[in-house]
Formats: structure tokens, sequence, C-alpha cells
């Protein structure tokens, strides 16, 4: 007579619970977390062609994160990301944006944008204030696609001229036309972005560099 004790049937039963139930159920549930995160993980930038830009949309997609890179028509600096399947791109001109019809929901919005921020134009008061404009208009495209966040592109212009070292609670003091549009702006964003329950992120950056880095540019 075969007779098998309870502890020797658990020896031969548990691997097989392993292989069958366990495996499988741990299988769908991290498919499941992953498919959740990735549907969180999704973008709208402009201004995509400098080195910022550029970096962001590298690192997005490496990172699997759905991307639509809004740019200027005919732009060959995003050629790269072109064959990527969760890379998007979107022709137009920033005096376009208002008029964007927007197709599905992105999470955050990254606004970089911004005409004349080098030469003459520089302190041209009538492109730098169009430009805050734009960055409403920016806002609401990002009510549009249901953007949880909105997050721009401050300067350090907005600081104008200092011997001391630069923290979040220097006082700012604009010499030029463009850093005083990026404090109208920030202002007018930081507002609007509050009526519309969208998170308001204005980092304000100094000189970078990398690739696609415009050879006027202070580091370059």
């Amino acid at each position: 007579v075969f007779e098998l004790s309870s502890h020797k049937m658990a020896e031969y039963i548990a691997p097989l619970l392993n292989i069958f139930i366990t495996i499988p159920i741990n299988y769908i549930l991290n498919k499941y977390w992953a498919y959740n995160q990735s549907k969180d993980k999704s973008i709208v930038i402009t201004g995509c062609t400098g080195a910022v830009g550029y970096a962001i949309i590298d690192y997005a997609l490496n990172h699997k994160m759905k991307v639509l890179a809004i740019a200027r028509p005919e732009t060959k600096a995003l050629d790269s990301f072109k064959d990527n399947k969760y890379f998007l791109l979107y022709e137009c001109d920033l005096k376009e944006l208002k008029n964007i019809k927007a197709e599905g929901s992105y999470s955050y919005f990254i606004h970089l944008a911004w005409q004349s921020s080098f030469g003459e134009d520089r302190n041209n008061k009538e492109i730098q204030q169009k430009n805050a404009e734009y960055t409403k208009d920016a806002v609401l495209l990002a009510e549009k696609f249901h953007c949880k966040k909105f997050i721009g592109a401050g300067s350090q212009g907005e600081y104008g001229l200092t011997d001391k070292k630069i923290t979040e609670e220097t006082p700012l003091n604009p010499i030029t036309e463009y850093g005083k549009a990026k404090i109208v702006a920030c202002n007018a964003a930081k507002e609007l972005c509050r009526e519309k329950n969208i998170v308001f992120i204005w980092p304000r950056l100094f000189s970078v560099y990398g690739i696609n880095e415009k050879p006027y540019t202070f580091t370059s």
C-alpha cells in the first residue's frame, strides 16, 4: 500500500503551486503596476530643440514616457527621436499655441519655449511681453491636455546683477526686458494655474550646456 504523509505531499505540491499560481499572479500584478505607472508618465513639452528640452525628451523616452513635442515647423533638431514609438511631434509657432486642439491626456506640461532670449531683442519690450502672453497660452493648453502639473522656465535674468550668493529668497531685480517679462510670465502663469487647479513649478535656470546648445551662448 502506497502511503504519502502530509509532509511529503507538501514537498511535492508546494513547487507546483508556486509555478502555476504564485508566479503567474505576481507576473500579472507586476504588469498591472507597471502599466498604471506608465500611464502617469507622459509630457507635453515646448522649446524642445535647445539643450534642456532635448535632454528632457531623451530622458523621458529612455524611460518609456509618452512625449508630445511642440516645435517650430520644419525643425530638424528632433529627427533622432522620430522613430521612437513614444514620441509625437506637433509643429507650430508659439503664437499658435492657443489654437491647438488637444487630443488625449498628459501628466505634465513643460514650457521652455521663449522667443529672442539672446541678442538685441532681449531688450525689446514688445517681443518679450508677447512671450509672457504665450506662457499663459501654454497654461491654457495644459488644461486642455488635462495636465496635473505645469513647469515653466524661469531665468537668472530675473535676479539681475548681484555680488551675493543667489538663493530662492534673493530679491528679483531684473535689468533687461527679458528678465522683466519672465517675472510677468511667472506671476501670470502661477495665478492661472491656481484658477485651473494645476500644480505650478517655476525653476530659474542659470547657464546650462549640453547637446544642441546654441553657439552664441555663454557656455558654448
